[in-house]
């Protein structure tokens, strides 16, 4: 097996995805990486940044910009967590929940495109093998 043609693949898939994405959210005033965010965001209130980078496996930093540009176009909004000062809640804006909708039906169509001619057992088998091989490799962490 060719490990580095897997890799390879992954980042192809990743890159073609991330490109459609952020040409489908352009019109919104955002990339591809902070739509990411705002559904994250908009699918889970409340959560703080810290939680978000742990679970995005990223930097606070990355989340700090992500929502300082989610922010900008008034897709999110920051309060301050009242348990811990330190930390600010995320919740979708009014403006940002306009745009839902059509986010989701863009997404779901592109996920259609994604699994065309793929069963649902197919679908089910890729899912659990990636879910493994993302396990595996956090050993090498």
């Amino acid at each position: 097996m060719d490990v580095a043609k897997t890799g390879h693949i992954l980042r192809m898939i990743i890159s073609n995805i991330n490109n459609a994405i952020s040409e489908k959210v352009e019109p919104y005033g955002i990339k591809g990486g902070q739509f990411e965010y705002f559904l994250f965001i908009y699918q889970n209130e409340g959560i703080n940044q810290n939680q978000l980078a742990k679970i995005k496996n990223v930097g606070k930093a990355s989340v700090t910009k992500a929502v300082r540009i989610l922010e900008e176009n008034n897709f999110v909004y920051r309060n301050v967590d009242e348990n811990d000062k330190r930390n600010y809640k995320l919740y979708a804006s009014k403006e940002g929940k306009k745009y839902i909708n059509s986010m989701l039906e863009q997404r779901k169509e592109m996920e259609q495109v994604i699994f065309e001619s793929f069963s649902e057992n197919e679908k089910n088998t890729l899912v659990n093998l990636l879910s493994r091989m993302l396990k595996n490799t956090e050993k090498l962490l």
